[in-house]
């Protein structure tokens, strides 16, 4: 039973009950990130994750007053791999269509008609489960005093973000090699709302796709549900893959809802890894509620799941993300 060239029976043979929320991983089995060959830690409650966090730190890795996070294993030489693998130069835009007056939070789109011309002006809250945005590294904190790198929460003042803000991401713009992990085709379909991923499952999905997952990757989950996802209901990543990210050092991660799986019992403080604990102790940014439909028939169609991905946020000042629309290159 192949699809695209993939062995859907042998990737739901290995990852079916890793993929269903939790079941396999309700022991504390270590304090420590662990390679693949020996497994990953168990973490099944606030205080695994406590005991986890100096080891999923990246605070000081790349130098004081460091504002690009992750993004720094981006390396022009990477890059330079990234483009020189462009193939049929066919285009998939991951960004989502969005009414802005009937789906964006706090949403105002009006077009000023004019006697030669037009213009507009709009208002919304990107951040939540409906604009394809980018978080910065500003937009979630360590603790209520500590932003990433152990900057203080004083940086954020009414008048934006006085240092991690999206502004020096965009300065420095954003180019690399993207990979789209397509849960959602390996599984048949879409996942299950709540159903919290786990590490042995994107391991399996790269290795059914033959796609390495390789330092600086920008790496996309589709589970399938777009706007299914939703703040109480939605399938994305379980806190296992938290060390994953880290051993794998991937530099942004993006999915087609927040990358966050809820409800996941047995968390309060730590309920929502990927922003609580990925974007201020990895310097992880975020894409969140991709459109990664056009993307996942276009690899299909090439028997391909790496591809080049440029995107640049808004240039706003202070802010703590921007809506993007991130290209990829195949």
């Amino acid at each position: 039973m192949k699809q695209h060239g993939v062995d859907r029976r042998a990737l739901l043979a290995a990852g079916a009950a890793l993929m269903a929320g939790g079941a396999s991983c309700t022991q504390h089995e270590a304090t420590s990130v662990k390679s693949p060959a020996n497994g990953w830690p168990g973490i099944a409650s606030d205080a695994d994750v406590e005991a986890l966090l100096p080891t999923l730190t990246n605070w000081g890795r790349w130098g004081a007053n460091d504002e690009l996070g992750a993004l720094n294993l981006i390396t022009p030489e990477r890059r330079v791999a990234a483009a020189s693998a462009i193939r049929s130069g066919q285009i998939a835009t991951l960004g989502r269509e969005t009414d802005i007056n009937a789906n964006a939070e706090r949403g105002e789109h009006t077009v000023d008609k004019r006697t030669y011309g037009s213009r507009d002006y709009t208002a919304y809250v990107f951040h939540g489960f409906e604009m394809t945005h980018l978080d910065a590294l500003g937009h979630a904190f360590a603790t209520p005093q500590a932003l990433y790198d152990g900057g203080s929460t004083d940086a954020v003042t009414p008048d934006g973000l006085q240092r991690l803000g999206v502004d020096a991401m965009a300065e420095r713009g954003i180019a690399g090699r993207g990979v789209l992990l397509d849960l959602a085709a390996l599984n048949g379909g879409p996942l299950e709302p709540g159903v919290a991923v786990q590490p042995e499952a994107l391991d399996a999905a790269a290795e059914q796709q033959k796609t390495a997952i390789k330092p600086g990757d920008m790496v996309f989950i589709r589970t399938g549900l777009g706007r299914r996802n939703t703040r109480e209901s939605r399938a994305g990543l379980h806190h296992r893959c938290l060390p994953w990210l880290k051993a794998r050092d991937i530099a942004l991660l993006g999915g087609d809802g927040d990358s966050d799986a809820a409800p996941l019992p047995g968390f309060e403080r730590w309920g929502s890894p990927m922003h609580s604990v990925a974007i201020p102790y990895l310097g992880l940014p975020l894409i969140d509620n991709a459109d990664l439909e056009a993307l996942s028939d276009l690899c299909a169609n090439q028997s391909t799941w790496s591809f080049f991905c440029a995107l640049g946020p808004l240039k706003l000042k202070g802010a703590t993300g921007s809506a993007v629309n991130p290209v990829a290159i195949l």
